[in-house]
């Protein structure tokens, strides 16, 4: 019945998640010093430590889960906007969907990342118009035990309203 808080005083901390062997824990949180601060990846011993930002991600991560090896992360994150230039840096018009009404652009579809634990290579897995489901409570990513498989749900598109016609695909991770 011991009680020890690892994390305190970080804005955003949500779906903390014990690696497969149990000595690290994984949790989404808002990364500290920028000017548009984002959600990202961090991991902590289970026995109380330092953070390590695994994710810098410019869009933010929106769900993540441990490879069973314990050694990487499958996490979905948004696409971003191209810079614009000249007069496109003014157009922000977009057509209206079903979109809630207070929705200012169209959102961008979500895709699956391979991220080592220790932060050192990304890859990315799934691109184009479809996109990884993100509106729900918890993670939608899920490896096969050998870790050669991911499955998840996919959506036709990012708008929240359109996740009624998702259906679960799988993804090869290799």
């Amino acid at each position: 019945g011991t009680q020890q808080t690892l994390i305190a005083n970080r804005a955003g901390v949500s779906d903390p998640a014990l690696s497969p062997d149990g000595s690290r824990i994984a949790y989404l949180a808002q990364e500290t010093g920028t000017k548009d601060p984002q959600t990202q990846l961090f991991v902590v011993p289970s026995t109380g430590g330092s953070s390590q930002q695994i994710t810098h991600v410019k869009s933010g991560v929106d769900q993540f889960a441990w490879r069973p090896d314990g050694n990487a992360f499958a996490y979905a994150a948004g696409d971003i906007d191209p810079p614009k230039t000249g007069a496109d840096r003014y157009r922000d018009s977009f057509l209206f969907t079903t979109e809630p009404i207070v929705a200012r652009a169209l959102p961008h579809p979500s895709h699956i990342f391979v991220v080592s634990a220790d932060g050192a290579t990304t890859t990315q897995l799934t691109s184009g118009s479809q996109s990884i489901a993100t509106g729900e409570a918890e993670s939608t990513l899920s490896w096969s035990p050998d870790g050669k498989t991911i499955a998840f749900t996919l959506v036709p598109n990012a708008i929240l309203n359109d996740e009624s016609y998702s259906r679960i695909a799988v993804v090869d991770v290799a």
